[in-house]
């Protein structure tokens, strides 16, 4: 595997993020595939395209019921420098909408975060940069100083706990089930974000 020196990395990942687009464009990209009952991604199966509608309607959905509280609101507003941030993903891929939409919402309060979106399978290049172990899962969110181009912090693909829920039953059961995926839907939908929010506040 080839590895790239940290500055490689930054200009990688600086130069996608100019070229990338923004939230809102993102979304009605997914809309659009929803629609067609197409999906974005390199040979997509079938069922990434029911993903896809799923996805539509869930990130509809986050953008409405992530609240972002008053702490987190006050330190973004505060934060002592400006981060560029740029999303990794698939309109198929069920972990995006929740983390998607704090993000994003992070990124409305104030103007010391900018959220930029690129699709994985088009952007091989930068998914291959910060892989440190082949793995390619998404949603990746890679937080950069935006003057320096610093990589401050990766966030993803999910929150620790739920990642433990998750690796702890491919350990048992050797795949992740369609009922587990559902589990997990209803994980984030109980947690309404939080979790994300912490943990990603934290990194900033």
């Amino acid at each position: 595997m080839h590895h790239h020196n940290p500055l490689e990395v930054q200009e990688i990942i600086s130069t996608a993020f100019q070229e990338a687009m923004t939230y809102a464009e993102y979304h009605v990209l997914v809309e659009n595939h929803a629609q067609t009952l197409t999906s974005t991604g390199h040979n997509p199966p079938e069922s990434y395209v029911q993903y896809t509608v799923l996805n539509e309607r869930r990130m509809k959905r986050w953008d409405k019921v992530f609240k972002i509280n008053e702490e987190h609101k006050a330190k973004l507003r505060s934060l002592p420098v400006a981060y560029n941030c740029t999303a990794i993903t698939e309109s198929w891929c069920g972990d995006a909408p929740p983390s998607m939409a704090v993000v994003n919402r992070f990124a409305e309060v104030t103007d010391n975060l900018e959220l930029r979106v690129i699709l994985r399978d088009e952007n091989m290049e930068v998914m291959n940069a910060i892989s440190i172990d082949g793995k390619l899962s998404i949603p990746k969110f890679i937080i950069q100083e935006k003057s320096s181009g610093t990589i401050r912090a990766i966030w993803g693909s999910r929150p620790k706990i739920l990642q433990d829920m998750f690796d702890a039953f491919k350990e048992e059961h050797g795949a992740i089930t369609p009922q587990f995926r559902e589990e997990m839907q209803k994980w984030y939908n109980k947690d309404k974000g939080k979790e994300i929010a912490r943990e990603l506040i934290h990194l900033l």
